[in-house]
């Protein structure tokens, strides 16, 4: 993303990207200023079930398409499991905090279009 390059600029001796230490740490006082740390619980809360719900989903496609990269080690996967558990993912996020859950899917899908838009180089 192009907008992310302005920092990661590296200064120094050993290329240290101070803007992004400084927007981490902005970020970071944004959410010590709610100290309502049951928002704050619902919303890392959600984060971490809505990154195991896309994992989870990930995992279904690779398997469901045939990818020839995709050989899972684990004896008892099932591609069925998997996306099962990324849908029941998404519900309990809801069940959690619905205006949090709503806020997160619509950030995820801005960085989707995005990244959809920009079209990154990749290997």
């Amino acid at each position: 993303m192009p907008f992310i390059k302005w920092f990661a600029k590296g200064y120094g001796k050993l290329n240290d990207p101070r803007r992004g230490y400084v927007l981490t740490f902005i970020i970071s006082m944004a959410f010590i200023a709610i100290a309502d740390f049951n928002i704050l619980a619902n919303i890392i809360s959600n984060c971490y079930l809505s990154s195991w719900a896309l994992v989870n989903i990930s995992c279904f496609h690779s398997a469901y398409v045939s990818s020839s990269s995709w050989r899972p080690k684990f004896k008892y996967f099932n591609k069925w499991i998997s996306l099962l558990c990324g849908f029941v993912m998404f519900v309990l996020m809801f069940c959690f905090d619905y205006i949090s859950s709503v806020c997160l899917i619509a950030i995820m899908v801005a960085v989707y279009i995005i990244v959809n838009d920009f079209k990154p180089g990749i290997n």
